[in-house]
C-alpha cells in the first residue's frame, strides 16, 4: 500500500470515529479507535498505536464491557512489547488472560497463551514457556484451528530445541511447517523450515539441512519476507558452515535443487531424513 493510500485509510477511520462520537455511540467509538490503533501498530507508531488503545480502554471500561477490555489491555501489551518494555508487557498479558479465563471465547485465549509464551521464551523463563505453549496447542486442537497450532507447534519447536530435546523440537518445527503448507500459508512454512536451522546442534547435520535452509530462504526472498538482521547474519553462518563442510560444489548442487523444488517436497524430505539424533 503506498502513503497516499495509508492517508487515506487514516482519514477515513478518524471521520467514522468523529461521527460515532458525535451520536454519542461509544461502542463503535472505542471499535474505531481499536481499528486505528491497529493501523499504528502495523505501519511502526507505536506512541500513537498505545494511545488509541488506552482510549478505547477508557471508553470500553465506561460500557463495562469485559471482553472488550481484554482485547484492549492486550493491544497495549503488544505495543510495549514491540518497544521492548518485556516487563509492562507481560503485566498487561496476564492482566488480559484474566479477564479472557473469565470473560473470552477458548479463540480469544490462543493469542494472548501464545504472546505471553513468546514472552517468557525472551526472557528466558522456558520451562514456563512451554507451559503457555502447550495449553495454547490444546485449544487451537480443540477448537480446530489449524493456523493457530501450526503457529503454536513452531512456538513450541522453538523452546523445545532449546531445552532437553533438540530433535523434539525439530520434530514440532517440521510439523508446523507441514500443517502451514496444508492450509496454504507458505510464508509461515518457509519460516518455519528456516527455524530449524537455529535447533542447537543441526548445523552438524550439512547435507540435510543446507536443502532445507536453501529451500524457507528461497521462498521468503521471493515473498519479500524479511527477517530480523540478526537472524538473517545466523543464517549467513550456518551457510557457509554448511558449504565448508560440504565443500563448494556439493553445497551450490544442494542448495539449486532445494532453491527449484516446491516446497512442500522440501518439508517432506526434511521429515523423512531427519537425523535419530542432534
Amino acid at each position: 500500500m503506498q502513503l497516499s493510500q495509508f492517508a487515506n485509510a487514516d482519514r477515513r477511520l478518524r471521520e467514522a470515529r468523529e461521527r460515532f462520537t458525535a451520536l454519542g455511540d461509544e461502542d463503535f467509538q472505542a471499535r474505531t479507535l481499536k481499528a486505528e490503533g491497529v493501523a499504528a501498530f502495523d505501519r511502526g507508531r507505536l506512541e500513537d498505536a498505545e494511545a488509541k488503545h488506552r482510549q478505547a480502554l477508557a471508553l470500553q471500561e465506561s460500557m463495562g464491557d469485559q471482553r472488550a477490555i481484554a482485547h484492549s489491555i492486550q493491544n497495549i501489551g503488544n505495543t510495549l512489547n514491540a518497544r521492548g518494555e518485556l516487563a509492562a508487557a507481560q503485566e498487561h498479558f496476564e492482566r488480559s488472560l484474566s479477564l479472557k479465563r473469565q470473560w473470552g471465547t477458548k479463540r480469544d485465549l490462543i493469542s494472548t497463551l501464545m504472546g505471553l509464551g513468546n514472552l517468557a521464551e525472551r526472557a528466558g523463563r522456558l520451562e514456563r514457556a512451554v507451559q503457555y505453549h502447550t495449553e495454547c496447542l490444546a485449544l487451537a486442537t480443540e477448537i480446530g484451528d489449524d493456523r493457530a497450532r501450526a503457529m503454536t507447534l513452531a512456538n513450541l519447536g522453538s523452546v523445545t530445541s532449546r531445552t532437553e530435546d533438540a530433535r523434539r523440537g525439530a520434530e514440532l518445527l517440521l510439523e508446523s511447517a507441514e500443517l502451514h503448507e496444508r492450509v496454504g500459508s507458505e510464508t509461515f512454512a518457509a519460516h518455519s523450515l528456516v527455524m530449524l536451522s537455529l535447533v542447537p546442534a543441526a548445523a552438524e547435520h550439512a547435507e540435510w539441512l543446507l536443502p532445507i535452509l536453501s529451500a524457507g530462504r528461497a521462498v521468503l526472498l521471493r515473498l519479500g519476507v524479511q527477517l530480523a538482521s540478526s537472524v538473517e547474519d545466523e543464517l549467513d553462518q550456518i551457510e557457509r558452515h554448511c558449504g565448508a563442510v560440504l565443500g563448494e560444489a556439493r553445497a551450490l548442487a544442494l542448495s539449486a535443487s532445494a532453491e527449484a523444488s516446491p516446497l512442500g517436497e522440501a518439508i517432506g524430505r526434511a521429515r523423512h531424513d531427519l537425523p535419530a539424533r542432534f
